[in-house]
């Protein structure tokens, strides 16, 4: 009988020892899962952070690239206005050097 008690106390302890040992690795294991989640929680905002910072540098150079293509155009013709008054000027002086000069002598 007092070995069957001893028997019984030495089952009794490992028993404790192993529903701690158990409860340790249960907590553990949620403690690492929670880590876990919020960590891919942290990686998908940064990825869905980073393909937004994405599309707005894409759209930013899109602008700027058809802001330059519309400075050059009007730049263009900006010019091609200049050269046909430069040319318009030209043209017209010698008519008016003319009639300056037969309204001044009549």
């Amino acid at each position: 009988c007092t070995l069957y008690i001893a028997h019984c106390a030495l089952h009794t302890v490992h028993c404790t020892l192993y529903t701690v040992h158990r409860t340790r690795y249960i907590v553990h294991c949620t403690l690492y899962t929670l880590h876990c989640t919020l960590y891919i929680a942290h990686c998908t905002l940064h990825t869905v952070h980073c393909t937004l910072y994405t599309v707005h540098c894409t759209l930013y150079i899109a602008h700027g690239t058809l802001y330059t293509a519309h400075c050059t155009l009007y730049i263009v013709h900006c010019t091609l206005h200049t050269v046909h008054c430069t040319l318009h000027t030209a043209h017209c002086t010698p008519y008016t050097v003319h009639c300056t000069n037969h309204c001044t002598l009549h």
